[in-house]
């Protein structure tokens, strides 16, 4: 289980990293060169972080059904987000371009980073194997409830009287239990 989080907490914090990295340049008519975050170009692409990180606590909440749940939600979007990642790599320029002109800048030309892309797809596929893993193996791992959860006592035989409990205690026994 501790592997597992470790894991999305792994794909989680490179997806941050990876969107904040420039994913592309664009070249200013004033010479300058403005780098475009992954952030800027696609401000979507924090949610499957995100979600990763909020499902490590979900994950150490849950049981059974809801593990399960977790998983299969992770694994989907990590899905849906490595598939649109790639997408993106092949239309990164243009977007760096709409985002650079949408922003007030003279563009003259635009250079995309796919390498950084390539790091959110990395994230991407990290949580994916640990969505994966979560919806298959999570409903056998224990739960922080019932760590804590007492056994059931059986009901005492007898009440005792009020004299009865106070000659236990000067017995030295303990009449509550």
């Amino acid at each position: 289980m501790v592997l597992v989080l470790i894991l999305l907490i792994a794909g989680a914090i490179l997806a941050l990293v990876a969107t904040a990295l420039p994913w592309g340049w664009a070249h200013l008519d004033g010479g300058g060169r403005l780098p475009v975050s992954g952030r800027e170009v696609a401000p979507d692409y924090q949610v499957l972080p995100l979600l990763a990180l909020a499902s490590v606590v979900g994950v150490v909440a849950t049981r059974r059904v809801g593990r399960v749940l977790v998983g299969l939600v992770l694994a989907v979007t990590a899905v849906r987000a490595a598939l649109s990642s790639r997408l993106l790599g092949d239309s990164l320029t243009d977007d760096v371009r709409d985002w650079a002109i949408e922003a007030g800048h003279d563009v003259l030309g635009v250079t995309g980073a796919s390498a950084e892309v390539n790091w959110y797809l990395i994230a991407s596929v990290l949580i994916f194997v640990a969505g994966g893993w979560i919806a298959v193996r999570g409903p056998g791992w224990p739960s922080v409830g019932r760590r804590y959860e007492r056994t059931p006592q059986p009901p005492p035989a007898e009440r005792l009287t009020s004299r009865e409990t106070w000659d236990a205690l000067d017995r030295g026994d303990d009449p509550t239990t």
